[in-house]
């Protein structure tokens, strides 16, 4: 995450969607599950970082231009820091 920071503009360089439940294993070697859907997120395109939240295993990268529905306790959905090249 040293390379991201809030308000940084990222570009999009992953926006393969999974079936939800899907496992998969993302670059840091974690096994993941698939929520399955990524609300409009588009390879190619330029977001800005709005915020970080951090759980007990990994990162979630929150944006500007895409407000997820919330999850739980959680503020929203975010995405895989994977899924982005800082700019």
């Amino acid at each position: 995450m040293d390379d991201f920071h809030v308000g940084q503009k990222v570009l999009c360089i992953d926006d393969t969607v999974l079936p939800p439940g899907s496992l998969f294993v993302n670059p840091d070697g974690e096994t993941r599950s698939s929520l399955g859907d990524l609300h409009g997120l588009t390879k190619g395109k330029i977001y800005t970082v709005r915020c970080f939240v951090s759980g007990k295993k990994f990162t979630t990268i929150h944006l500007d231009e895409i407000k997820r529905p919330l999850r739980g306790n959680l503020r929203g959905w975010g995405f895989n820091l994977h899924r982005f090249k800082p700019l």
